[in-house]
């Protein structure tokens, strides 16, 4: 298999598919990661990530902090460089089409090139469902958030307004109910599109 670009092509850089990259290029596979944006994914948009185990601040041997946790971004480059220390290869392009002709992968890219592998892994992860309402893009990061668990604790105590009436806006409705008696929704009639199960959740919470 001589012709072969990689040994596993990983479609998708966020900390799913810079995991897998690291894993493969240590087994002394050759890796090649196909990203469309920025290796990290959705990491990159986290100020604080204070909730990843081990990522911790720093203190020194009087107990006083150096530096708080890593942020998004910091952890998503030390996971890009991870990867490419042991020899994973990156790629910034889309991808198209995959198929498959014996035992071979082919992956298609946007431009029409085509990469062939022996396997291929696809983690190209998720993406929030914007508004796409004013303000909405400049205050990303600055108090508008997609990820309770991630971000809700640096809401504590304050008014939260909630967007959405199904059971994703319930669950993280439920758990922000936890951290403020200020919440409200977006949807008349809460949360109308959520299963019986998670409307009953939230309100005993």
């Amino acid at each position: 298999m001589s012709d072969l670009d990689a040994d596993l092509i990983i479609i998708g850089a966020g900390p799913a598919g810079l995991t897998a990259a690291q894993y493969g290029a240590r087994a002394n596979l050759k890796v090649l990661v196909i990203e469309q944006l920025a290796a990290g994914g959705q990491a990159l948009n986290i100020d604080v990530l204070e909730n990843y185990p081990g990522n911790a601040g720093q203190f020194d041997v009087s107990g006083n902090m150096i530096c708080g946790p890593k942020t998004g971004y910091e952890f998503a480059a030390d996971l890009h460089r991870q990867a490419e220390t042991f020899g994973a290869s990156f790629l910034y392009e889309s991808v198209s089409c995959i198929k498959k002709e014996d035992d071979i992968f082919l992956t298609e890219l946007s431009d029409g090139v085509i990469k062939k592998a022996a396997a291929v892994i696809i983690a190209t992860g998720s993406r929030p469902r914007l508004l796409n309402i004013p303000g909405e893009k400049e205050f990303t990061g600055k108090g508008v958030s997609y990820c309770a668990t991630c971000d809700g604790n640096f809401f504590k105590g304050k008014k939260i307004f909630v967007a959405g009436g199904g059971d994703a806006a319930c669950d993280e409705a439920r758990y922000l109910s936890h951290l403020s008696n200020h919440n409200s929704c977006s949807q008349a009639g809460y949360f109308t599109r959520a299963k019986s199960p998670c409307r009953k959740n939230i309100e005993q919470s």
